[in-house]
């Protein structure tokens, strides 16, 4: 196993070796089968079985996401995991004066492609990454083991696709999720230079930074990974820290205002509930319970749902108010789930409120409650 390959599973346990592990298997999205399997794997009687899941699913999803996942222009690779990343890379790449004078255009690109022959060789990857994974076959939890296969097997294919080309640098919007990670480490073994740019906000249970250039929106975020970088515990997972940033928007995002806002809701006749990714019908409907919001006829609510929701779960929110983006909606009053979306609207001037019960995500994650951002309802 390469020092590369070693070290992405270092980078990979150290944001899923904690609470957060346990925290959304057992309360994932309500469509997450890993919900289902957080459960089962209690008992170790069934552990192979969930082994030989993994060991389908793992190499399924490379072969699904493949198509369009790798961007590549003249002399850079771009991950493009999602749109919205692929966006953000785009938006706000075109800012940075480092990708200006050293790469020029992100536009002009062609995408990876699925063949017969890939697939092959995915089968290949897999027998090789369970091996290589072996010592996460019966560890603490499958989930462990499911993170580790996945991004043992991209980090192949990324590493086998970058060979083919002349690059220089590359870009993703994403460094502590399997792919992502996989992506950084597997390009940096070839020498390219790794460009990082934010597309969320930071949490302080984020691993520290290996790109070699991180680009941030504002100081909140370089502060951050410096307080991360220098912490015992990123030091004793032996990553090598990094502290090379370019700040897009020189702000220290220091609110007061939040502290005047009014917390009874039957007070504004608009609201807009601004939602994570991992949220369900089941928490919108408790708040809404919670809040005598249900007939309500005096309030109007807009759900402003993450870009990536399933569609089931876009079906079942309707029911509690229409769906909009929130940058197309003025509400008089925002209500937050655990969600970068809140320094958009507060930056925005508009009025917003933290409730820590519109998704399954630990309390304040972001730590803007803490940092006086944003007024907990």
């Amino acid at each position: 196993m390469s020092k590369q390959l070693k070290d992405l599973h270092k980078h990979i346990l150290y944001y899923y070796n904690n609470e957060l592990l346990h925290y959304w298997a057992k309360t994932g999205n309500y469509n997450s089968i890993y919900r289902v399997f957080f459960y089962i794997d209690q008992l170790i009687i069934f552990r192979p079985i969930l082994l030989f899941f993994v060991c389908i699913y793992a190499p399924f999803r490379l072969i699904y996401k493949w198509p369009g996942l790798v961007i590549t222009s003249s002399n850079t690779i771009i991950l493009k995991d999602t749109i919205q990343n692929y966006e953000n890379i785009i938006k706000n790449g075109s800012k940075s004066s480092f990708i200006k004078e050293n790469i020029g255009d992100l536009e002009k690109n062609n995408s990876s492609k699925l063949s017969l022959f890939f697939i092959y060789k995915v089968i290949n990857y897999t027998f090789i990454a369970v091996l290589q994974s072996r010592k996460y076959w019966f560890s603490s939890s499958i989930y462990i083991f499911k993170t580790i296969l996945e991004s043992t097997l991209f980090f192949k294919a990324f590493e086998e696709y970058s060979i083919q080309k002349q690059l220089s640098f590359s870009i993703t919007s994403c460094d502590h999720s399997p792919i992502g990670a996989a992506f950084i480490f597997s390009t940096q073994k070839k020498k390219l230079f790794n460009i990082y740019i934010q597309h969320a906000l930071i949490p302080s249970i984020f691993p520290p930074t290996v790109s070699d250039l991180c680009i941030f929106y504002d100081n909140r975020a370089g502060k951050m990974y410096k307080k991360i970088n220098k912490s015992e515990k990123c030091m004793k997972y032996g990553i090598k820290p990094k502290e090379n940033f370019e700040i897009l928007k020189n702000s220290n995002l220091e609110y007061n205002s939040s502290n005047f806002i009014d917390t009874d809701l039957e007070k504004y006749k608009s609201i807009g509930l601004v939602l994570n990714l991992r949220t369900s019908a089941d928490l919108i409907k408790s708040f809404f319970n919670s809040y005598r919001l249900n007939n309500n006829k005096t309030i109007s609510v807009t759900v402003c749902p993450h870009p990536l929701s399933s569609r089931k779960l876009l079906n079942e929110l309707k029911k509690f108010g229409d769906l909009k983006n929130f940058r197309d909606t003025n509400c008089e009053i925002y209500i937050c789930g655990n969600t970068s979306s809140i320094m958009d609207i507060v930056l925005s001037g508009k009025k917003a409120l933290y409730h820590s019960d519109l998704d399954y995500i630990p309390d304040d994650y972001y730590g803007l409650v803490e940092e006086k951002v944003i007024k907990k309802l």
